[in-house]
Protein backbone atom coordinates (compact mmCIF):
# COMPACT_ATOMS: atom_id res chain seq x y z
CA UNK A 1 0.00 0.00 0.00
CA UNK A 2 1.14 3.64 -0.79
CA UNK A 3 0.36 6.31 2.22
CA UNK A 4 -0.04 9.97 1.48
CA UNK A 5 -1.17 12.68 3.87
CA UNK A 6 -3.74 14.92 2.65
CA UNK A 7 -4.50 18.05 4.87
CA UNK A 8 -8.47 19.23 4.20
CA UNK A 9 -8.60 20.96 1.61
CA UNK A 10 -5.41 20.75 -0.33
CA UNK A 11 -4.42 18.07 -3.15
CA UNK A 12 -1.74 15.63 -3.50
CA UNK A 13 -0.24 13.55 -6.04
CA UNK A 14 2.01 9.97 -5.68
CA UNK A 15 3.93 9.07 -8.52
CA UNK A 16 4.24 5.15 -9.03
CA UNK A 17 6.65 4.12 -11.13
CA UNK A 18 6.98 0.40 -12.31
CA UNK A 19 3.68 -0.67 -10.95
CA UNK A 20 2.81 -2.84 -13.32
CA UNK A 21 5.70 -3.01 -15.20
CA UNK A 22 5.10 -5.81 -18.31
CA UNK A 23 1.40 -5.94 -17.48
CA UNK A 24 -1.83 -5.88 -19.60
CA UNK A 25 -5.23 -5.71 -18.39
CA UNK A 26 -8.13 -3.94 -15.93
CA UNK A 27 -7.28 -2.93 -13.06
CA UNK A 28 -8.41 -1.10 -9.72
CA UNK A 29 -6.87 1.89 -7.83
CA UNK A 30 -8.40 2.00 -4.10
CA UNK A 31 -7.89 4.35 -1.82
CA UNK A 32 -8.96 5.33 1.51
CA UNK A 33 -8.69 7.72 4.79
CA UNK A 34 -6.81 6.06 7.15
CA UNK A 35 -9.17 5.39 9.78
CA UNK A 36 -10.22 2.66 7.29
CA UNK A 37 -13.96 3.41 7.44
CA UNK A 38 -15.35 1.34 4.43
CA UNK A 39 -17.86 4.03 3.34
CA UNK A 40 -15.38 6.50 2.19
CA UNK A 41 -13.67 3.91 -0.43
CA UNK A 42 -12.92 4.98 -3.65
CA UNK A 43 -11.49 3.57 -7.00
CA UNK A 44 -10.54 4.07 -10.06
CA UNK A 45 -10.96 1.72 -12.83
CA UNK A 46 -7.92 1.39 -15.23
CA UNK A 47 -6.97 -0.31 -18.51
CA UNK A 48 -3.67 -1.03 -19.77
CA UNK A 49 -3.82 -2.03 -23.48
CA UNK A 50 -1.83 -2.12 -26.15
CA UNK A 51 -2.76 0.62 -29.09
CA UNK A 52 -4.32 -0.99 -32.07
CA UNK A 53 -1.85 0.05 -35.14
CA UNK A 54 -4.13 -1.15 -38.07
CA UNK A 55 -6.59 0.87 -40.80
CA UNK A 56 -9.77 -1.78 -40.59
CA UNK A 57 -10.47 -4.15 -37.89
CA UNK A 58 -13.23 -7.02 -37.14
CA UNK A 59 -15.30 -4.68 -34.51
CA UNK A 60 -17.20 -1.57 -34.21
CA UNK A 61 -19.62 0.25 -32.54
CA UNK A 62 -23.50 0.92 -33.46
CA UNK A 63 -23.85 4.23 -33.50
CA UNK A 64 -20.56 6.60 -32.60
CA UNK A 65 -20.03 7.94 -29.16
CA UNK A 66 -20.88 11.29 -28.76
CA UNK A 67 -17.55 13.02 -27.14
CA UNK A 68 -14.19 12.58 -29.32
CA UNK A 69 -12.21 11.45 -26.43
CA UNK A 70 -14.30 8.38 -26.46
CA UNK A 71 -13.64 7.90 -29.95
CA UNK A 72 -9.97 7.97 -29.48
CA UNK A 73 -10.46 5.28 -26.71
CA UNK A 74 -12.17 3.31 -29.53
CA UNK A 75 -9.64 3.68 -32.10
CA UNK A 76 -7.20 2.90 -29.51
CA UNK A 77 -9.33 -0.57 -28.77
CA UNK A 78 -9.57 -1.31 -32.24
CA UNK A 79 -13.27 -0.90 -32.51
CA UNK A 80 -12.61 0.92 -35.63
CA UNK A 81 -16.11 1.16 -37.44
CA UNK A 82 -18.89 3.13 -36.57
CA UNK A 83 -22.64 2.83 -37.68
CA UNK A 84 -23.84 6.18 -38.53
CA UNK A 85 -28.08 6.33 -38.26
CA UNK A 86 -27.61 10.48 -39.51
CA UNK A 87 -28.42 10.31 -43.36
CA UNK A 88 -32.17 10.05 -42.62
CA UNK A 89 -34.00 10.34 -45.32
CA UNK A 90 -36.50 13.54 -43.77
CA UNK A 91 -33.25 14.71 -42.68
CA UNK A 92 -31.15 15.34 -45.74
CA UNK A 93 -34.56 15.74 -47.93
CA UNK A 94 -37.02 18.08 -45.39
CA UNK A 95 -38.91 19.22 -48.08
CA UNK A 96 -39.25 18.39 -51.81
CA UNK A 97 -35.94 19.25 -53.27
CA UNK A 98 -34.85 20.93 -50.68
CA UNK A 99 -31.39 18.90 -49.53
CA UNK A 100 -29.65 20.10 -46.38
CA UNK A 101 -26.41 17.22 -45.15
CA UNK A 102 -25.61 20.15 -42.60
CA UNK A 103 -26.45 17.58 -39.66
CA UNK A 104 -24.97 14.64 -41.06
CA UNK A 105 -22.00 16.00 -42.62
CA UNK A 106 -20.03 16.59 -38.91
CA UNK A 107 -21.24 13.32 -37.82
CA UNK A 108 -19.01 11.83 -40.90
CA UNK A 109 -16.41 13.84 -40.31
CA UNK A 110 -15.95 13.79 -36.71
CA UNK A 111 -15.54 9.94 -37.09
CA UNK A 112 -12.97 10.31 -39.75
CA UNK A 113 -11.02 12.93 -37.93
CA UNK A 114 -10.71 10.28 -34.99
CA UNK A 115 -9.23 7.67 -37.30
CA UNK A 116 -12.19 5.67 -37.83
CA UNK A 117 -14.50 3.99 -40.87
CA UNK A 118 -18.60 5.55 -40.91
CA UNK A 119 -20.99 2.89 -42.36
CA UNK A 120 -23.94 5.14 -43.60
CA UNK A 121 -27.46 3.63 -42.83
CA UNK A 122 -30.37 4.35 -44.54
CA UNK A 123 -33.10 3.14 -42.53
CA UNK A 124 -36.00 4.46 -43.64
CA UNK A 125 -37.46 4.01 -46.87
CA UNK A 126 -39.48 7.10 -47.35
CA UNK A 127 -39.94 10.73 -45.59
CA UNK A 128 -43.28 12.08 -44.49
CA UNK A 129 -44.03 14.19 -47.33
CA UNK A 130 -44.17 11.44 -49.65
CA UNK A 131 -45.27 8.45 -47.53
CA UNK A 132 -47.49 6.43 -48.59
CA UNK A 133 -48.74 5.69 -44.43
CA UNK A 134 -52.60 4.48 -44.04
CA UNK A 135 -53.38 7.27 -41.21
CA UNK A 136 -55.40 4.54 -39.51
CA UNK A 137 -52.70 2.09 -39.61
CA UNK A 138 -50.29 4.62 -38.38
CA UNK A 139 -52.94 5.43 -35.65
CA UNK A 140 -53.62 1.57 -34.57
CA UNK A 141 -50.32 1.09 -33.69
CA UNK A 142 -48.56 4.39 -32.20
CA UNK A 143 -52.03 5.35 -29.98
CA UNK A 144 -50.54 7.84 -28.38
CA UNK A 145 -46.82 7.32 -28.74
CA UNK A 146 -45.43 10.16 -30.99
CA UNK A 147 -41.77 8.88 -31.49
CA UNK A 148 -43.70 5.49 -32.82
CA UNK A 149 -46.27 7.52 -35.31
CA UNK A 150 -43.36 9.43 -36.53
CA UNK A 151 -40.86 6.20 -36.84
CA UNK A 152 -44.27 4.41 -38.24
CA UNK A 153 -45.13 7.19 -41.39
CA UNK A 154 -41.48 6.66 -42.91
CA UNK A 155 -41.18 2.80 -42.33
CA UNK A 156 -43.98 2.73 -45.11
CA UNK A 157 -42.63 2.94 -48.73
CA UNK A 158 -42.35 6.08 -50.63
CA UNK A 159 -45.51 6.46 -52.97
CA UNK A 160 -42.68 7.06 -56.00
CA UNK A 161 -39.78 4.82 -55.79
CA UNK A 162 -37.89 6.88 -58.26
CA UNK A 163 -37.90 9.92 -55.05
CA UNK A 164 -36.34 7.12 -53.55
CA UNK A 165 -33.47 6.29 -55.72
CA UNK A 166 -32.83 9.96 -55.76
CA UNK A 167 -32.63 9.62 -52.08
CA UNK A 168 -29.77 6.85 -52.47
CA UNK A 169 -27.98 8.82 -55.59
CA UNK A 170 -27.70 12.15 -53.28
CA UNK A 171 -26.50 10.13 -49.98
CA UNK A 172 -24.56 7.89 -51.83
CA UNK A 173 -22.94 10.78 -54.29
CA UNK A 174 -21.66 12.31 -51.25
CA UNK A 175 -20.53 9.80 -49.65
CA UNK A 176 -19.14 7.01 -51.98
CA UNK A 177 -15.78 8.42 -50.73
CA UNK A 178 -15.72 9.89 -47.42
CA UNK A 179 -17.74 6.27 -46.28
CA UNK A 180 -18.05 3.82 -49.04
CA UNK A 181 -20.59 1.53 -47.29
CA UNK A 182 -23.96 1.64 -47.20
CA UNK A 183 -26.80 -0.05 -45.47
CA UNK A 184 -30.34 -0.14 -46.92
CA UNK A 185 -32.86 -0.20 -43.81
CA UNK A 186 -32.34 -1.09 -40.36
CA UNK A 187 -34.57 -4.23 -39.61
CA UNK A 188 -36.51 -4.16 -42.05
CA UNK A 189 -40.01 -6.44 -42.18
CA UNK A 190 -40.18 -7.68 -38.84
CA UNK A 191 -39.73 -4.73 -36.97
CA UNK A 192 -41.08 -1.46 -37.45
CA UNK A 193 -38.39 0.39 -38.76
CA UNK A 194 -38.91 -0.37 -42.43
CA UNK A 195 -41.66 -2.11 -44.65
CA UNK A 196 -43.16 -3.76 -41.55
CA UNK A 197 -44.95 -6.81 -41.75
CA UNK A 198 -47.64 -5.59 -39.59
CA UNK A 199 -48.43 -2.84 -41.97
CA UNK A 200 -49.22 -5.70 -45.05
CA UNK A 201 -45.47 -5.31 -46.50
CA UNK A 202 -43.80 -8.39 -47.89
CA UNK A 203 -40.41 -9.67 -48.60
CA UNK A 204 -40.37 -8.43 -52.27
CA UNK A 205 -41.02 -5.27 -50.75
CA UNK A 206 -37.86 -5.10 -49.13
CA UNK A 207 -36.36 -6.88 -52.17
CA UNK A 208 -36.67 -4.17 -54.61
CA UNK A 209 -36.17 -1.52 -52.16
CA UNK A 210 -32.42 -3.39 -51.98
CA UNK A 211 -32.28 -3.84 -55.69
CA UNK A 212 -33.35 -0.30 -56.11
CA UNK A 213 -30.73 0.97 -53.94
CA UNK A 214 -27.66 -1.16 -55.27
CA UNK A 215 -28.54 -0.28 -59.13
CA UNK A 216 -28.51 3.19 -58.18
CA UNK A 217 -25.28 3.11 -56.20
CA UNK A 218 -22.62 0.72 -58.55
CA UNK A 219 -23.23 2.86 -61.73
CA UNK A 220 -21.56 5.99 -59.99
CA UNK A 221 -20.03 4.85 -57.91
CA UNK A 222 -18.31 0.86 -58.81
CA UNK A 223 -16.14 0.78 -55.74
CA UNK A 224 -18.56 1.68 -53.10
CA UNK A 225 -20.20 -1.34 -51.20
CA UNK A 226 -24.03 -2.17 -50.41
CA UNK A 227 -24.74 -3.83 -47.33
CA UNK A 228 -28.86 -5.72 -47.40
CA UNK A 229 -30.50 -8.43 -45.47
CA UNK A 230 -32.81 -8.77 -42.91
CA UNK A 231 -31.17 -7.39 -39.66
CA UNK A 232 -32.27 -10.50 -37.38
CA UNK A 233 -30.28 -13.71 -36.33
CA UNK A 234 -29.75 -16.39 -38.88
CA UNK A 235 -32.51 -18.66 -37.45
CA UNK A 236 -35.16 -16.16 -38.30
CA UNK A 237 -37.42 -17.39 -41.30
CA UNK A 238 -36.88 -13.87 -42.82
CA UNK A 239 -33.30 -14.54 -43.15
CA UNK A 240 -33.48 -18.17 -44.66
CA UNK A 241 -36.32 -16.62 -47.55
CA UNK A 242 -33.99 -13.61 -47.95
CA UNK A 243 -31.23 -15.86 -49.38
CA UNK A 244 -33.80 -18.31 -50.62
CA UNK A 245 -35.47 -15.37 -52.58
CA UNK A 246 -31.61 -14.53 -54.34
CA UNK A 247 -31.71 -11.35 -52.29
CA UNK A 248 -27.79 -11.72 -51.81
CA UNK A 249 -27.72 -10.68 -55.46
CA UNK A 250 -28.08 -7.14 -54.52
CA UNK A 251 -25.52 -6.93 -52.04
CA UNK A 252 -22.20 -7.02 -51.41
CA UNK A 253 -22.77 -8.12 -47.49
CA UNK A 254 -25.51 -9.78 -46.05
CA UNK A 255 -26.29 -7.95 -42.22
CA UNK A 256 -28.08 -9.69 -39.40
CA UNK A 257 -28.49 -9.02 -35.56
CA UNK A 258 -28.49 -10.95 -32.32
CA UNK A 259 -29.13 -9.84 -28.62
CA UNK A 260 -28.03 -13.40 -27.40
CA UNK A 261 -29.62 -14.48 -24.04
CA UNK A 262 -26.87 -15.18 -21.32
CA UNK A 263 -25.83 -18.69 -22.63
CA UNK A 264 -22.55 -20.70 -23.58
CA UNK A 265 -21.66 -18.79 -27.24
CA UNK A 266 -20.92 -21.46 -28.83
CA UNK A 267 -24.50 -22.96 -28.85
CA UNK A 268 -25.16 -20.17 -31.69
CA UNK A 269 -22.39 -22.25 -33.87
CA UNK A 270 -24.68 -24.97 -35.78
CA UNK A 271 -27.53 -22.24 -36.91
CA UNK A 272 -24.67 -20.16 -38.23
CA UNK A 273 -22.53 -22.60 -39.80
CA UNK A 274 -25.54 -23.91 -41.60
CA UNK A 275 -26.63 -20.59 -42.81
CA UNK A 276 -22.95 -19.71 -43.92
CA UNK A 277 -23.20 -23.15 -45.62
CA UNK A 278 -26.30 -22.60 -47.58
CA UNK A 279 -24.85 -19.41 -49.01
CA UNK A 280 -21.86 -21.14 -50.30
CA UNK A 281 -23.84 -24.00 -51.79
CA UNK A 282 -26.23 -21.14 -53.96
CA UNK A 283 -22.79 -19.34 -55.02
CA UNK A 284 -24.07 -16.26 -52.97
CA UNK A 285 -21.47 -16.61 -50.10
CA UNK A 286 -21.40 -12.81 -49.32
CA UNK A 287 -19.66 -12.43 -45.97
CA UNK A 288 -21.70 -11.38 -42.99
CA UNK A 289 -21.54 -8.46 -40.78
CA UNK A 290 -23.21 -8.30 -37.11
CA UNK A 291 -24.06 -5.19 -37.14
CA UNK A 292 -25.99 -5.21 -34.08
CA UNK A 293 -24.39 -6.98 -31.11
CA UNK A 294 -25.46 -7.01 -27.40
CA UNK A 295 -23.13 -8.04 -24.65
CA UNK A 296 -23.80 -5.94 -21.67
CA UNK A 297 -22.60 -6.31 -17.49
CA UNK A 298 -21.68 -3.76 -14.68
CA UNK A 299 -19.89 -4.72 -11.82
CA UNK A 300 -20.75 -1.18 -10.50
CA UNK A 301 -24.56 -0.77 -11.14
CA UNK A 302 -26.70 2.32 -10.25
CA UNK A 303 -29.35 0.31 -9.07
CA UNK A 304 -29.21 -3.51 -8.17
CA UNK A 305 -30.59 -5.49 -10.16
CA UNK A 306 -29.65 -3.73 -12.99
CA UNK A 307 -31.13 -2.73 -15.90
CA UNK A 308 -29.64 -2.21 -19.35
CA UNK A 309 -31.27 -0.40 -22.30
CA UNK A 310 -34.56 -2.36 -23.43
CA UNK A 311 -35.83 -5.64 -23.62
CA UNK A 312 -33.86 -7.03 -26.09
CA UNK A 313 -30.75 -5.27 -24.60
CA UNK A 314 -31.52 -6.97 -20.82
CA UNK A 315 -31.61 -10.41 -22.11
CA UNK A 316 -28.05 -9.98 -23.17
CA UNK A 317 -27.08 -8.85 -19.64
CA UNK A 318 -24.26 -11.05 -17.74
CA UNK A 319 -23.88 -11.43 -14.16
CA UNK A 320 -20.58 -9.92 -14.37
CA UNK A 321 -18.33 -8.23 -16.70
CA UNK A 322 -15.67 -11.35 -16.38
CA UNK A 323 -18.59 -13.57 -17.80
CA UNK A 324 -19.59 -10.86 -20.28
CA UNK A 325 -15.96 -10.41 -21.74
CA UNK A 326 -15.44 -14.21 -21.67
CA UNK A 327 -18.86 -14.22 -24.08
CA UNK A 328 -17.37 -11.37 -25.97
CA UNK A 329 -14.37 -13.20 -27.23
CA UNK A 330 -16.18 -16.56 -27.72
CA UNK A 331 -18.52 -15.03 -29.73
CA UNK A 332 -16.07 -13.45 -31.63
CA UNK A 333 -14.09 -16.59 -32.29
CA UNK A 334 -17.43 -18.41 -33.08
CA UNK A 335 -19.05 -16.13 -35.51
CA UNK A 336 -15.72 -15.41 -37.08
CA UNK A 337 -15.00 -19.04 -38.38
CA UNK A 338 -18.75 -19.18 -39.95
CA UNK A 339 -18.51 -16.01 -42.68
CA UNK A 340 -19.13 -13.34 -40.02
CA UNK A 341 -16.44 -10.45 -41.14
CA UNK A 342 -17.44 -7.44 -38.82
CA UNK A 343 -19.26 -7.30 -35.39
CA UNK A 344 -20.86 -3.61 -34.40
CA UNK A 345 -21.65 -3.84 -30.37
CA UNK A 346 -25.02 -1.88 -29.52
CA UNK A 347 -24.24 1.11 -28.89
CA UNK A 348 -22.16 3.77 -28.68
CA UNK A 349 -23.84 6.22 -25.99
CA UNK A 350 -23.13 7.79 -22.69
CA UNK A 351 -25.12 7.78 -19.21
CA UNK A 352 -25.42 9.56 -16.81
CA UNK A 353 -23.34 9.83 -13.90
CA UNK A 354 -24.64 7.53 -11.02
CA UNK A 355 -27.12 6.48 -14.07
CA UNK A 356 -28.12 3.83 -16.21
CA UNK A 357 -25.18 3.42 -18.83
CA UNK A 358 -24.90 -0.19 -18.82
CA UNK A 359 -25.89 0.39 -22.17
CA UNK A 360 -22.76 1.45 -23.67
CA UNK A 361 -20.88 -1.80 -23.02
CA UNK A 362 -17.09 -1.03 -22.98
CA UNK A 363 -17.24 2.52 -20.41
CA UNK A 364 -18.26 3.76 -17.37
CA UNK A 365 -19.17 7.22 -16.76
CA UNK A 366 -16.19 9.63 -18.52
CA UNK A 367 -14.60 6.76 -20.07
CA UNK A 368 -13.82 4.63 -17.12
CA UNK A 369 -13.19 1.31 -18.65
CA UNK A 370 -14.85 -1.81 -18.11
CA UNK A 371 -13.86 -5.40 -18.70
CA UNK A 372 -15.36 -6.21 -21.79
CA UNK A 373 -12.72 -3.07 -22.95
CA UNK A 374 -9.35 -4.89 -22.51
CA UNK A 375 -11.44 -8.20 -23.70
CA UNK A 376 -12.10 -6.65 -27.21
CA UNK A 377 -8.44 -4.54 -27.18
CA UNK A 378 -6.61 -7.60 -27.23
CA UNK A 379 -8.97 -9.91 -29.02
CA UNK A 380 -8.27 -6.89 -32.09
CA UNK A 381 -4.55 -6.43 -31.41
CA UNK A 382 -4.59 -10.43 -32.10
CA UNK A 383 -6.84 -11.42 -35.04
CA UNK A 384 -5.63 -7.67 -36.68
CA UNK A 385 -7.91 -6.57 -40.05
CA UNK A 386 -8.56 -9.58 -41.76
CA UNK A 387 -8.44 -12.99 -39.12
CA UNK A 388 -8.82 -15.90 -41.74
CA UNK A 389 -10.57 -19.04 -40.29
CA UNK A 390 -8.62 -22.49 -40.70
CA UNK A 391 -11.28 -25.40 -40.07
CA UNK A 392 -10.92 -27.62 -37.42
CA UNK A 393 -12.16 -30.93 -36.90
CA UNK A 394 -14.66 -31.05 -34.03
CA UNK A 395 -18.39 -31.66 -33.28
CA UNK A 396 -20.39 -28.53 -32.66
CA UNK A 397 -22.70 -27.80 -29.17
CA UNK A 398 -26.48 -27.47 -30.01
CA UNK A 399 -28.98 -25.97 -27.44
CA UNK A 400 -30.17 -29.80 -26.48
CA UNK A 401 -26.53 -31.06 -26.58
CA UNK A 402 -24.46 -32.67 -28.63
CA UNK A 403 -24.21 -36.74 -28.70
CA UNK A 404 -20.55 -36.42 -28.23
CA UNK A 405 -19.56 -32.81 -26.96
CA UNK A 406 -16.41 -31.20 -27.84
CA UNK A 407 -13.92 -31.53 -24.57
CA UNK A 408 -12.30 -28.46 -26.05
CA UNK A 409 -13.81 -25.57 -27.70
CA UNK A 410 -11.13 -24.26 -30.01
CA UNK A 411 -11.30 -21.88 -33.14
CA UNK A 412 -8.11 -20.97 -35.53
CA UNK A 413 -7.31 -18.21 -37.94
CA UNK A 414 -4.42 -17.03 -39.76
CA UNK A 415 -3.26 -13.51 -39.23
CA UNK A 416 -0.81 -11.17 -40.63
CA UNK A 417 1.73 -12.14 -37.73
CA UNK A 418 1.34 -16.02 -37.42
CA UNK A 419 -1.88 -17.68 -36.77
CA UNK A 420 -3.92 -17.46 -33.18
CA UNK A 421 -5.66 -19.75 -31.96
CA UNK A 422 -8.59 -19.37 -29.02
CA UNK A 423 -10.17 -22.00 -26.65
CA UNK A 424 -11.73 -23.01 -23.86
CA UNK A 425 -13.46 -25.87 -22.16
CA UNK A 426 -16.64 -26.58 -20.21
CA UNK A 427 -15.65 -30.48 -19.87
CA UNK A 428 -16.50 -32.04 -16.16
CA UNK A 429 -13.01 -34.09 -16.41
CA UNK A 430 -10.20 -31.34 -16.40
CA UNK A 431 -8.17 -31.61 -19.78
CA UNK A 432 -4.30 -30.97 -19.55
CA UNK A 433 -2.01 -30.62 -22.46
CA UNK A 434 1.70 -29.26 -22.92
CA UNK A 435 2.48 -27.09 -25.60
CA UNK A 436 5.38 -27.51 -27.94
CA UNK A 437 8.33 -24.94 -27.66
CA UNK A 438 7.23 -22.29 -30.27
CA UNK A 439 3.84 -22.05 -28.91
CA UNK A 440 3.19 -19.16 -26.64
CA UNK A 441 -0.25 -19.39 -24.52
CA UNK A 442 -2.03 -15.77 -23.17
CA UNK A 443 -4.70 -14.99 -20.79
CA UNK A 444 -7.62 -12.96 -21.69
CA UNK A 445 -6.09 -9.65 -21.19
CA UNK A 446 -3.22 -10.51 -23.20
CA UNK A 447 -0.81 -11.51 -20.49
CA UNK A 448 1.76 -14.38 -20.86
CA UNK A 449 0.85 -17.58 -19.30
CA UNK A 450 3.75 -19.21 -17.59
CA UNK A 451 5.08 -22.52 -17.94
CA UNK A 452 3.81 -25.03 -21.16
CA UNK A 453 0.92 -27.06 -18.95
CA UNK A 454 -2.74 -25.75 -20.03
CA UNK A 455 -5.26 -27.11 -18.14
CA UNK A 456 -8.33 -24.84 -20.13
CA UNK A 457 -11.37 -23.40 -18.12
CA UNK A 458 -14.21 -21.71 -19.79
CA UNK A 459 -12.26 -18.92 -19.58
CA UNK A 460 -10.76 -18.54 -23.29
CA UNK A 461 -7.24 -18.81 -23.96
CA UNK A 462 -5.00 -17.61 -26.78
CA UNK A 463 -2.45 -19.89 -28.26
CA UNK A 464 0.15 -18.01 -30.43
CA UNK A 465 2.52 -19.61 -33.79
CA UNK A 466 3.86 -18.84 -36.65
CA UNK A 467 2.29 -21.66 -38.26
CA UNK A 468 -1.63 -22.39 -38.27
CA UNK A 469 -1.17 -26.02 -39.32
CA UNK A 470 1.22 -26.29 -35.84
CA UNK A 471 -1.52 -25.09 -33.72
CA UNK A 472 -3.95 -27.28 -35.44
CA UNK A 473 -1.54 -30.19 -35.39
CA UNK A 474 -1.55 -29.74 -31.35
CA UNK A 475 -5.49 -28.74 -31.03
CA UNK A 476 -7.08 -31.85 -33.21
CA UNK A 477 -6.19 -34.46 -30.96
CA UNK A 478 -7.46 -33.11 -27.60
CA UNK A 479 -10.71 -32.11 -29.39
CA UNK A 480 -11.48 -35.68 -30.89
CA UNK A 481 -10.59 -36.98 -27.41
CA UNK A 482 -7.44 -38.81 -29.57
CA UNK A 483 -4.93 -37.18 -26.65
Amino acid sequence: PVEADVPPGESRSVELVGLLAGRRGFFRVRWEPDDHRAAFEQSLRCAVIEAYPHDDSPFGMNHAYPWPFLLKLCRQAGLVWMRDWSAKWHTVEPRPGRWDFSKVDPQIERVRAAGLRPLVLLPFPSTPWCSEAEPTKIAEYATANQYQRRRAVVACLAKDASLFRNYVAQVSRRYARRAGWFEIMNEPLYTTYAVPVRFGYQLDDYIRLLKDAYETIKPAAPEANVIGGIGAWVEHDLVQQFIDAGGLRWCDVMDIHLYPVAIDPELYERPLADTWGKMQRRGEAKPIWLTEFGCYADDDPYLTPSRIGDAAMSRANWPSEREAAEALVQTAAVFLSHGVRKIFFHAGTCGTINGRDGGGIFFEYAGAPRKMYVAVSVLANLLGPNPQPVPLTKPMATATGSPQPSRLHAYLFKTPSGAVAILWSRAHKPIEFELPGTVRALDIMGNPRPGKTLKPTCTPIYLLARDAALLAAVLEPIIDGKQ
